[in-house]
Formats: structure tokens, sequence, C-alpha cells
């Protein structure tokens, strides 16, 4: 039977952020996590769960998210190099999780990339990734918010890498691909990890399936001086 492996992103504790903000962003990763285990529980699928802001296990032991991780496999960086390009410390978990985790991701016939806090909405993305024939799942989807109001986002030299599925050789072909940009990503406000999925996909000419969309909820705040609204979608 094939295995299949989910790297799971979380920044609990971004700086900057309020206390209101920090214990809704607790809230939505709790429920992800829950969702996402609930629909893995009977599935051959090991989930990696990462993490760059707590630091500790005493410190995670004191969320509300600790009921849901423990017991279960933990990477948690002392850093998060996502500061100034948000999806950077993403690629870092992911690098960092394949070497201390590397039996599992050896013995995959797929791993997974996901972005914490978005909430599964249904099996879409598990079941296309396990009957998964090329060598990769890739998306770019539009947003449908819940008002009925509908927001297309960039399409050029961009891949949507909220969640994505390679088999092992090109997951580890994009590892390798990603330590070489990684440090100069880090300072980069114009190159982020959407455009690098985008150029390694592109560049080693990876054979992908396509994904008109995700089936993922999530959470969106805009905020301008004192003014902050927030809204959900679907994408």
């Amino acid at each position: 039977m094939n295995k299949h492996v989910l790297i799971f992103f979380i920044s609990l504790f971004p700086e900057n952020l309020r206390k209101s903000a920090l214990q809704t962003r607790e809230r939505e990763y709790l429920t992800s996590i829950r969702q996402t285990k609930r629909f893995l529980e009977d599935r051959n699928w090991d989930v990696i769960f990462c993490e760059n802001t707590v630091n500790s296990i005493d410190k995670l032991k004191l969320t509300s998210l600790w009921i849901e991780l423990e017991g279960q496999k933990l990477l948690l960086l002392d850093n998060n190099k996502g500061s100034i390009n948000k999806g950077i410390g993403e690629l870092d978990m992911m690098v960092n999780a394949s070497k201390h985790y590397f039996d599992i991701f050896d013995h995959a016939s797929t791993i997974s990339y996901f972005t914490g806090r978005r909430i599964m909405t249904n099996l879409y993305l598990i079941d296309k990734s396990e009957n998964m024939i090329k060598s990769a799942l890739i998306s770019n989807p539009d947003f449908l918010y819940l008002d009925g109001t509908y927001s297309r986002v960039e399409k050029n030299f961009m891949y949507n890498d909220m969640f994505f599925t390679m088999n092992r050789e090109a997951f580890f072909k994009y590892i390798e691909f990603v330590k070489e940009s990684l440090t100069s990503l880090i300072r980069s406000k114009t190159i982020g990890s959407e455009q690098l999925l985008f150029q390694f996909i592109n560049e080693y000419k990876i054979e992908y399936e396509w994904l008109p969309a995700l089936g993922l909820m999530r959470r969106e705040v805009r905020s301008f001086s004192l003014w902050r609204k927030e809204k959900w979608h679907i994408c």
C-alpha cells in the first residue's frame, strides 16, 4: 500500500499581532488540525506538524493545540525566517522536516505541502493526492467570498502554494531547489514561495495535474490604520 505524507505548517505567534488576533489565529489552527486529522485517521498518511514561532514543547503545551498535537510527529524551529517574506518560513520548515523525518519522506509515495489554518471542506485534495498519476498536483484558484463576491488572483508566473502534492522524486528535487534559493529569498520582498514553485515546475519540466479548485476555506484580514475587515473565502 502506498504511503503518503502531509506537511502541516503552523506559525502560531507571529510578531506584531494583537492578542485578539493571536487568539483567533489559534482557534483557526485548532479547527484546521482537527479537520485534517479527522479526514486522515483511517488512511495511510503520516502528518508532520511544523511550527516556527513557539520554540519549545513547554510553550506549546500551554496552547489549545496541545490536546491535538500530543503524540503527533512534531518539528519546532527556534526562529521564523518568514518574518519578512511570509512563504519563506514554510519553505524553511519544509527543508528541516525533510532532514528530521528523512526516513518517512524517503518511503513516501507522495508528499503534500499544506498551509495550516486553511480548513479542508472535503476529501477532494486527499483523494486527488492518493490517485495522482503525474508527478505533481498544482493549482492557482480564484477566491469566492461568502458574501457572493468573486476575486481573481494573479495568474502570471506563480502557482498557489496553500496546498500542492508531488511524488517523492519531484519533492526531493524541489527541496534541493529551495535550498539553493533560500538565503536570497529570506531578504526578498518581490519573489515569494508561489513564484519559486512556478519556477521549479517549469524549469525542471515537472509533469503535473491541474486542480481547478482546492476546496479550502480561509479567513482574510485587511487592516488600514484603525479600520479592520475580515472576510471568509473558498478557493
